[in-house]
């Protein structure tokens, strides 16, 4: 029993950082899909539920650099305002932000740090169906140069398929 109780502890103990611990690595991703799988997805449409119609400023969020302004590459800076995305969302309980602006500033007096804001339009995904005839035509008059050209716009972006093989 004794030794039930000091495992869990331990187990416990494992799962927390320690106090006083600094994060040395944070990684966030926002606005990612992965149906990365090998089976048949059957589309599935939604809408958007925008939470507010005037564009909403989300105060800056300082995030440390890894040396100096002058050495931020940019995969760093796009790391640092996907964060700062992620926090927006987080903060107005949405999905995602439409159409975000992003406001980064770095001052003399701690160039080892960046402050980045976001503006925009909180929303959530509500309402998930099959897809019907109505709303596939719908998507013909959105995107006419059909499923290629949402295709090559959400390259790198968006997976959609999976393909093992050639099938």
């Amino acid at each position: 029993m004794l030794l039930a109780f000091v495992m869990g502890n331990v187990a416990a103990l494992a799962q927390k950082p320690a106090k006083g611990n600094n994060i040395v690595f944070e990684e966030a991703t926002a606005r990612e899909a992965y149906p990365n799988v090998a089976v048949f997805v059957f589309p599935q449409i939604c809408d958007l539920e925008m939470l507010s119609n005037e564009r909403i400023t989300f105060a800056p969020v300082p995030y440390s650099l890894a040396k100096d302004v002058g050495a931020m590459s940019e995969a760093e800076l796009q790391n640092n305002k996907a964060r700062a995305l992620q926090n927006a969302c987080n903060i107005s309980g949405a999905d995602l932000i439409i159409e975000p602006l992003y406001t980064s500033d770095v001052y003399d007096g701690d160039t080892k740090t960046i402050y980045i804001s976001v503006s925009g339009y909180p929303a959530k995904y509500v309402n998930f169906r099959s897809l019907k005839d109505s709303d596939l035509e719908m998507i013909k008059v959105l995107y006419p140069g059909g499923v290629e050209r949402i295709q090559m716009q959400n390259e790198g972006r968006v997976v959609t398929t999976a393909t093992e093989n050639g099938k």
